[in-house]
């Protein structure tokens, strides 16, 4: 069925003036069929011979065409083409007006400044413009008849915005062939003319016009309605239909939904809010608030996961370097709080993460460019850290999907890298872009993959489990084994050349963990490393670049360098013996050198470092891995290169040589310890040798020594805590001073004896300040660079003289100052100690209190000595390298790193000893003797009883505190924390019944602890009980439990001990929180009438006990409850007394004005005056005391404004209750 709307709107247009004819014989005109309107079918035999046929035919020759379409000229110009023809024009001028000799110098300078292949290329385009041109020119031009008019331009490409396009006006566009046309080559055709009824096109308005803005001067302006009434009058009209023609109104400003987010620029630069940022910087956008210039996190967020790679590439480079500056400090509070708010900090850091996982080039830079500028960038000062874990490892949640919770996003942002690496399997995608079969970077990408060489070395110097679990990562070593070490050498250029930082990522996983150094010999990545010393550096070649050079320096010294970690294990001694030939012309080319450079001195330092740990593995070939890899006789006769060394080890040179200086010496002090063993007769001969060689070196030695310990004593007296650079400066100074003593007392045939300069001794005691300071917050891992320090410490305190004062101090400092690894070192110089002569134990027994028998001293040693040894030990199976190799510790050592921090994080065992290591070693064993370690090795002839051992511990520590250094004594909080838990022996005991009674009963340990409490109580403490409790209570065990158990042991055993009673009002003070004070006067109420102690006995200030006042409803009802009871009595009881009346009359009378609440103030009072007797409502109503005047009973009674107390009374409580107050003060 037909649709009348459309063949209505079918109309028959006219042909374009051409009048088809039927005698035209190419047009064929059927003959009408006026029977079925169909022309009649007629066979092709019949049909009219086409003109093509009529042509072969008649043998006409057809019209000839162009052999180009025809070209038709524009008469616009545009305005580029103008400006580029106006150049082209003068630079022809230019060249037409020089000489030939002009022209072939500016020639030559081009090509001197862009080489031939640039003048080639601009050569040949312009050949090629000519030849264009030329064919241009050629072309046949369209002749436009009249009427005629040139088709429009084709359609604007992305290249050219149709703002650039010129307005079409007909007839406009037609030129004659005659006329010249613009060098752009364009084709047009002629159209058909628009019929006469209907207007012509208006050329496209500006976008800054309507649709209906006046097209030309002169014209009507056509708006609906003229449309309507010109070309439509009689159709209906309704003006709601045509609204959508009209102009959009101006959107209204809307508000900001980002007016309190910090806006940041490209940088990661945060922006001032409101300032007027210029749009040419890119910074405004399609965001929230588009009228901001900037990008919040959340919008930079939802950026990185656009599906367009360049955006996602650009939106998670801000990311990155907005959380390396935060990362970095850069930030202020206000901003670093809005950028973890919701964890978005932690977001951008698992966008950046997400991001190394694509394939996409750019986005994946960004990824690797952002986690470098978190993990390295923003800590530069970590990055050449070395012998210390710089982190802690330990994270809430190691496995299960990622559900970026609050809690996780919140364990993120606190420990980023270890997040990413247990989390996120960082790891593996670090080795599958260094694969060459897995990875879209190609091999000559050396940006990217040089900073993911850098992430690992950074993750491998975290911690030893992030360490352990890059050795573990599957072909991760080979990758970067394949990708940065595998390569031709020497090279030939430097690109071609190997990544000493490689050699130094593998060093970093042989030092965190044993097992790994193994896997890493197994691996064959060392065997390859020996080609940098068969090629030594020298032997690069002369005409090598300078920068190819340095590159061989440092592949040979990290070389070595990883061979002296793997030989503190013990381990790959075996290149020794392989190698002899090799290292021994390493050596001589190093005897023969006059003067050394940097990189030459940094080489030599590594090498005698390296003979000198394979000397002392040789020392005992047992103890390395696997057995006698290595003997003394393979290493015996090295000792002649490094004589050949010593003439350029004179004094000049001031530090640069210090580090060379300490290994020779140091290697010469191992040979010399190996010959007292190994060589006949204590290696007498050796030494003597040995000796007279260095004789003429002597005076220079002595003068490097001293220079050295000047320079300790001088960075030493600079206020805590000292800068970085000064405590890596002491730390050199002690390596060589350790190296000089090392080798002075392993010359001498008694080492005991061997003299020590009184320079060195001065250094030693400047460094204990230094040692004792704990490392600041952020940068824990500092105390590890004093690690040369306190083994200077522990050497000289192996031999010194502990019947003198000055060495006894000397070594009982050195017992709290030692590092873990120094095991060896502490245990010897504690055997000493506590191996003195009772007479001289006695004598050194002189702490604040009666004198110690000689007879009470003798069983010192054998009760305690093993306690002690064991408190030494680590405190788990992981065993660091000391920092000094010994025979004995190349089996044992699991790891050369450091913990983190110095402090005692989990049990108060292993080294650094704490302070009150003479008694928290033996007690914290005897407290848990059913579990205790240390009492299931106990030697067999061990017989001491608890009684004599608490004795021993009590006399250890009175003389171990007498002659220690005021900066090495524990803290007075810590003392009575120990003297606490010598009561607490007996809590759990029961009806067990004991042969020596109740421990804290006995004369001579009531003695030993009252002379301790004294001593200590004079002494200002730092720390709360709570804070110095913390190391010693089992994990998430409170200080408050173990007093719930000491307040109730008191209750059932103390009878009234004055000691025991004295420790249990210590956590009453108000700088301890509300709950002890609770617990004791609200549960324990009975037992206070034990605590019969007057203000002065209190071993601690009052002024704590006493303000400020007690708010607590329950304490102040306590209070009430034990005075109107007479549980305390001002008689017997005083000083609970006083203070539960202090807090009850002050509250009352607040008289400073404190104590606002005045139902409490009613309530009070109205309780004491109800039920208190008549001396209590005295002592009540005459208590006075003001703050800054502490005044002690009686004086407390004084001063106090009677009549207005009364007055108060009278208004508060009535006439009754302020006569029975006036009763009770009658004949006062």
């Amino acid at each position: 069925m037909s649709n009348p709307t459309i063949l209505g709107g079918i109309v028959e247009r006219p042909s374009s003036g051409r009048n088809i004819s039927a005698q035209d014989p190419s047009v064929f005109v059927p003959s009408p069929n006026t029977s079925t309107g169909f022309p009649v079918p007629l066979h092709r035999s019949l049909r009219p011979t086409s003109a093509f046929k009529r042509s072969r035919t008649a043998g006409a020759v057809p019209p000839e065409r162009p052999a180009a379409p025809p070209v038709v000229a524009s008469t616009e110009v545009f305005p580029e083409d103008a400006l580029l023809a106006g150049i082209h024009e003068e630079n022809e001028a230019r060249v037409r007006a020089m000489s030939a000799e002009e022209v072939q110098q500016e020639t030559e300078e081009l090509r001197a400044r862009f080489g031939d292949g640039l003048l080639d290329m601009l050569r040949k385009r312009a050949e090629k413009r000519k030849a264009e041109e030329k064919e241009v020119a050629d072309m046949p031009q369209l002749e436009l008849g009249p009427g005629e008019v040139a088709p429009p331009p084709p359609a604007p490409s992305a290249e050219m915005p149709d703002d650039d396009l010129p307005p079409l006006e007909p007839g406009s566009g037609a030129t004659s062939a005659s006329q010249p046309g613009p060098s752009r080559r364009t084709v047009r055709f002629s159209v058909p003319s628009p019929p006469p009824s209907l207007p012509a096109r208006p050329a496209p308005a500006p976008k800054s016009q309507s649709i209906f803005a006046l097209q030309a001067a002169g014209e009507a302006i056509e708006t609906p309605d003229t449309i309507r009434s010109r070309f439509f009058p009689t159709a209906t009209y309704d003006p709601a239909k045509l609204e959508w023609l009209q102009p959009l109104p101006e959107p209204a400003p809307e508000p900001s939904t980002s007016a309190n987010a910090t806006r940041f620029d490209f940088r990661g630069a945060p922006l001032s809010a409101g300032a007027e940022v210029p749009a040419h910087l890119g910074l405004h956008h399609h965001g929230d608030d588009p009228h901001a210039a900037g990008y919040t996190l959340p919008e930079l967020l939802h950026l990185a996961q656009s599906t367009v790679a360049p955006q996602r590439a650009l939106a998670l480079g801000v990311l990155g370097r907005i959380v390396r500056r935060r990362a970095e400090g850069a930030y202020d509070e206000r901003v670093v709080e809005k950028l973890d708010k919701d964890g978005g900090a932690a977001k951008a850091v698992m966008a950046l993460r997400w991001a190394v996982e694509e394939r996409n080039l750019g986005v994946l830079a960004a990824g690797l460019e952002g986690l470098y500028g978190l993990l390295v960038s923003s800590r530069s000062d970590e990055v050449d850290i070395e012998g210390v874990e710089l982190g802690s490892a330990k994270l809430p949640v190691y496995s299960g999907p990622i559900t970026l919770s609050p809690d996780e996003l919140s364990t993120l942002s606190a420990f980023p890298l270890p997040f990413l690496v247990f989390r996120t399997e960082l790891p593996y995608r670090l080795a599958a872009l260094l694969s060459p079969s897995s990875s879209p970077l190609s091999s000559d990408a050396a940006g990217p993959r040089a900073q993911i060489l850098a992430l690992l070395r950074r993750i491998a110097a975290f911690s030893r489990r992030t360490a352990k679990e890059l050795a573990e990562t599957d072909g991760l070593v080979p990758a970067v084994h394949q990708a940065f070490i595998a390569r031709r050498w020497p090279p030939t250029e430097l690109a071609a050349a190997s990544d000493p930082t490689a050699i130094a990522f593998l060093r970093s996983l042989a030092a965190a963990d044993r097992k790994s150094a193994q896997d890493l010999i197994a691996s064959g990545s060392v065997d390859i490393l020996l080609r940098f010393l068969a090629v030594p550096p020298w032997a690069v070649g002369a005409d090598a670049p300078d920068a190819l050079r340095a590159t061989a320096w440092s592949l040979a010294t990290e070389t070595l360098r990883l061979l002296e970690t793997l030989a503190r294990y013990g381990l790959y001694t075996q290149a020794a013996n392989t190698g002899w030939a090799m290292f021994s012309s390493l050596g001589k080319h190093l005897s023969s050198l006059s003067t050394w450079s940097a990189p030459e001195r940094a080489f030599g330092q590594a090498f005698f470092a390296l003979l000198g740990t394979w000397t002392t593995c040789a020392v005992d070939p047992h103890n390395t891995t696997p057995e006698h890899e290595i003997v003394w006789s393979q290493i015996e006769a090295w000792h002649e290169i490094a004589l050949g060394v010593l003439p350029a080890m004179g004094a000049e040179g001031e530090e640069a040589k210090d580090g060379l200086r300490a290994a020779v010496w140091g290697y010469f002090a191992a040979w010399a310890e190996g010959c007292r063993i190994n060589a006949p007769r204590g290696g007498e001969s050796e030494r003597a040798l040995l000796q007279e060689a260095l004789r003429p070196g002597r005076e220079g030695m002595e003068e490097v020594s001293q220079r050295a310990a000047k320079r300790i004593v001088e960075l030493a007296a600079a206020p805590a805590p000292l800068p970085l650079d000064s405590v890596k400066t002491i730390g050199r100074a002690s390596a060589l001073l350790l190296s000089a003593v090392r080798l002075t007392t392993s010359l001498s045939a008694d080492p005991s004896t061997a003299p020590v300069s009184a320079a060195v001794v001065h250094a030693a005691n400047a460094l204990l300040p230094v040692l004792s300071t704990p490392s600041p917050s952020d940068r824990p891992w500092q105390y590890a660079f004093l690690r040369p320090a306190s083994a200077l410490l522990g050497a000289l305190a192996s031999t010194a003289d502990l019947s003198t004062p000055d060495g006894l101090r000397l070594a009982l400092d050195a017992l709290v100052v030692l590092q873990r690894g120094d095991e060896a070192l502490a245990q010897k110089i504690a055997k000493r100690v506590l191996g003195l002569e009772p007479e001289r134990l006695a004598t050194a027994a002189s702490l604040n209190g009666p004198a110690v028998s000689v007879e009470g001293a003798s069983g010192v040693s054998a009760a305690i000595e093993h306690f002690i040894l064991h408190a030494i030990l680590p405190p788990s199976d992981t065993s660091c390298g000391p920092y000094v190799p010994l025979p004995s510790s190349l089996p044992s050592t699991t790891t050369l790193l450091l913990p983190p921090t110095s402090a005692h994080s989990d049990k108060p065992l292993g080294l650094p000893l704490l302070p009150s290591w003479p008694l928290s070693a033996p007690l914290g064993e005897l407290l848990h003797s059913g579990s205790s370690t240390a009492f299931k090795t106990l030697p067999p002839d061990w017989d001491a009883t608890e009684l004599e051992l608490v004795r021993a511990s009590l006399v250890l520590a009175r003389a171990v505190w007498s002659n220690t250094s005021p900066a090495q004594l524990p803290s007075s909080a810590d003392v009575l924390f120990q003297l606490m838990r010598v009561f607490m022996l007996e809590h759990g005991l029961g009806d067990v019944p004991t042969d020596e009674g109740e421990v804290f009963r006995d004369d001579v340990i009531s003695s030993h602890m009252s002379a301790l409490l004294d001593f200590f109580v004079s002494r200002s403490s730092p720390q709360t009980l709570e804070q110095a409790a913390a190391p010693y209570l089992p994990s998430g065990t409170p200080f408050y439990q173990f007093y719930t158990d000491f307040a109730g042991l008191f209750d059932a055993i103390s009878f009234s001990h004055p000691l025991f009673a004295k420790l249990l009002l210590l956590p009453l003070a108000s700088t301890y929180p509300t709950d002890y004070r609770r617990l004791v006067w609200t549960d324990y109420p009975q037992a206070l009438r034990g605590v019969r102690l007057t203000p002065v006995d209190v071993p601690a200030p009052l002024g704590p006990f006493l303000w400020p006042l007690d708010q607590d409803r329950q304490v102040l009802a306590a209070y009430v409850r034990a005075l109107v009871r007479s549980s305390v009595r001002r008689e017997t009881n005083a000083f609970v007394y006083w203070l539960a009346l202090h807090h009850v009359a002050s509250s009352v009378w607040d008289e400073d004005g404190e104590d606002s609440d005045e139902k409490k103030r009613k309530d009070l009072a109205g309780a004491v005056l109800s039920a208190g007797s008549k001396e209590l409502v005295r002592d009540f109503a005459r208590y006075r005391q003001t703050k800054g005047e502490l005044r002690e009973m009686p004086g407390c009674f004084e001063k106090a404004d009677i009549e207005a107390r009364l007055a108060w009374l009278r208004g508060a409580l009535g006439p009754a209750a302020a006569g029975k107050m006036q009763a009770a003060l009658e004949g006062v």
